[in-house]
């Protein structure tokens, strides 16, 4: 049986910033929002995107905008960048794991299954 491992970020201490370069690379994710030309663009990347992808802070705004679909360049957007910086809590576990935490909190699922409807199972 082959049994993987499992990382979750938890996010937490959102904090709104005015200067797109108030964050520090490896410390904080960002998270920004804009409207151009009519069309509403976000996107998110995780404290360690920037440091694994080798980005300077400037570099990293430019990839975030890609990757919410905006083509533009950032000084057309700058200064309607509503930013957030970020950090995270990283958590492992391996399949064992999870299975440890189920079997141990099996009444919990009971409850959570039996309060969703019909059409949140079928989603689930």
């Amino acid at each position: 049986m082959c049994i993987r491992d499992s990382t979750v970020s938890l996010l937490q201490h959102f904090e709104k910033i005015k200067d797109p370069l108030g964050w520090e690379i490896g410390k904080h994710g960002i998270q920004i929002s804009f409207k151009h030309k009519g069309e509403h663009y976000s996107g998110t990347f995780l404290p360690e995107v920037a440091s694994e992808q080798k980005w300077n802070q400037t570099e990293t705004l430019k990839q975030l905008l890609r990757k919410a679909g905006f083509n533009g360049k950032l000084e057309a957007v700058k200064d309607s960048l509503e930013i957030e910086r970020y950090q995270s809590i990283k958590c492992k576990a391996n399949y064992l794991d999870y299975l440890d935490f189920v079997t141990k909190n099996k009444t919990y699922f009971k409850l959570s299954e039996k309060t969703m409807s019909a059409s949140e199972e079928e989603d689930f």
